[in-house]
């Protein structure tokens, strides 16, 4: 795998087609072409489903573009700011995230931001729930956009919260359960059940496994993901369903997945912003994902 394969892959996906990346990237679209299998052939899967003259990423396209995508754009970002500094600006805040709504509502609130062209004032960093918490708690970033509200117990760490919302159920359409308003421990007897690590499903989980025994329900927890993007997607592959908050609704809807509300007594599943440190650019990330969120 070589950074010209990738660069054809992301123009492609980007692009909506191989003719229009190759004008992009001022090259033959058999080259283009040729670069994409290649890089197929060294995965060993598709990245694209071919349909005549059209194309639509697969799953496993869909999730790499999105980190192929977030590694570009780190990069870009860290050249960037190491300008900066050099010029004697500020170091910029540095942000971490933990999965598909803290991306979705952090990438809008953004853009509320004014940027200083010659100082970034943010970077971006991407990982799984435990190790963005981690990162804030060891000073590696900044500020947290998490659903973890458990953060603000931790010593010297502040949680704002934007936003909560009910648990539902996500699954591939056709499910028995599409057919269902709203379900219970008991309609999901049979069903395995996607577990991320550190979000949502765990802790239902953890919360409802004693009264899931009495009950004689068997939830299947063999499949674990990285976090809520791979569950989002291992759900839309009808590996399972996944259990995260309704605000996850437009997201999910994208991807083609149907969901409905979670009967249940856990409580409402939150998101907000965590940090330690007080900055006034973390006031104005707050007031812009407020914006966002419609408070």
């Amino acid at each position: 795998m070589n950074q010209r394969q990738i660069d054809c892959f992301i123009a492609v996906a980007e692009c909506g087609g191989f003719s229009a990346a190759a004008r992009q990237l001022y090259l033959s679209q058999s080259t283009v072409s040729q670069q994409v299998i290649t890089l197929e052939n060294e995965l060993g899967y598709s990245l694209f489903i071919r349909k005549g003259h059209s194309i639509e990423l697969t799953a496993a396209g869909n999730y790499l573009l999105q980190h192929f995508v977030e590694l570009r754009n780190g990069y870009d970002a860290a050249v960037a700011t190491a300008s900066a500094i050099a010029k004697g600006g500020a170091a910029p805040l540095r942000l971490g995230y933990d999965g598909p709504l803290s991306s979705l509502w952090l990438g809008r609130a953004l853009f509320r931001i004014p940027k200083d062209p010659g100082n970034p004032p943010f970077t971006l960093r991407r990982d799984t729930m435990p190790q963005i918490s981690l990162m804030l708690t060891e000073g590696i970033i900044d500020v947290a956009i998490t659903a973890d509200t458990e953060l603000g117990g931790l010593p010297d760490v502040k949680f704002h919260p934007l936003a909560a919302g009910s648990p539902c159920v996500f699954f591939a359409r056709g499910n028995k359960l599409s057919r269902l308003k709203s379900v219970t421990v008991e309609d999901l007897k049979g069903e395995t059940l996607l577990n991320a690590y550190g979000v949502s499903t765990t802790r239902f989980l953890s919360a409802t496994g004693t009264d899931l025994e009495s009950k004689g329900v068997e939830l299947h927890s063999a499949i674990n993901c990285r976090d809520g993007d791979t569950a989002f997607m291992a759900a839309r592959a009808g590996m399972g369903i996944f259990v995260a908050s309704h605000l996850c609704d437009a997201y999910a809807e994208a991807l083609g997945l149907d969901s409905v509300d979670l009967d249940t007594d856990l409580p409402l599943i939150s998101m907000g912003v965590a940090w330690k440190e007080d900055d006034s650019r973390i006031d104005q990330l707050i007031t812009a994902a407020e914006q966002v969120v419609g408070h």
